[in-house]
């Protein structure tokens, strides 16, 4: 039987794949900067044991919502939810921040490079377009479906940040990000 999957594999699945990204290994924690369109979003993967199952867990925090979670905010949440496939939105309870969370099993064994792939891919596309979303609601008073609207037009007519692209500079130096 082979040796269960480990975040070190994980780290070494990204090595190959060509990411950028931080790895803690105290931590067990990997972060990976992704540059979208609505700004830096840092996606971040654990394996989480419960129970019987294995997962890699993806998280990626960021979206403010502490001091206003309107309804219509939240109904923008569930609407965003129904429209993806993979992953939803959730509010943090340690911090009221609304995050995107997913997981991929890993019980079977080593996900392939593409499934990874695909989950770092997947969740850089949804937070971004929430975050636009979410910020022309609160900030622009537009309403959802027109905020909707502009940030998919806009994924038309771009090309989404891969996560192997250039960073900024100020990605080259040590990360502020806490691990």
């Amino acid at each position: 039987m082979p040796a269960p999957y480990t975040i070190f594999d994980c780290a070494e699945q990204l090595g190959e794949l060509e990411h950028r990204f931080l790895f803690d290994p105290q931590k067990e924690i990997i972060v990976i900067p992704w540059l979208g369109r609505s700004g830096i979003h840092h996606i971040s993967f654990q394996v989480e044991e419960t129970g019987q199952h294995r997962t890699l867990a993806c998280v990626v925090h960021g979206i403010d919502a502490s001091e206003h979670l309107s309804p219509a905010t939240a109904e923008a949440v569930l609407a965003l939810n129904h429209s993806w496939l993979l992953g939803a939105l959730g509010r943090s309870p340690d911090d009221g921040l609304i995050c995107y969370r997913s997981a991929l099993p890993i019980d079977g064994g080593t996900p392939t490079l593409d499934m990874l792939r695909r989950v770092v891919c997947t969740a850089g596309a949804c937070i971004d377009e929430a975050t636009a979303v979410l910020r022309a609601m609160r900030y622009g008073g537009v309403a959802f479906e027109e905020a909707l609207s502009l940030a998919r037009e806009s994924d038309d007519q771009e090309v989404q940040a891969l996560p192997t692209a250039e960073a900024p500079e100020e990605d080259e130096g040590p990360s502020d990000i806490a691990l």
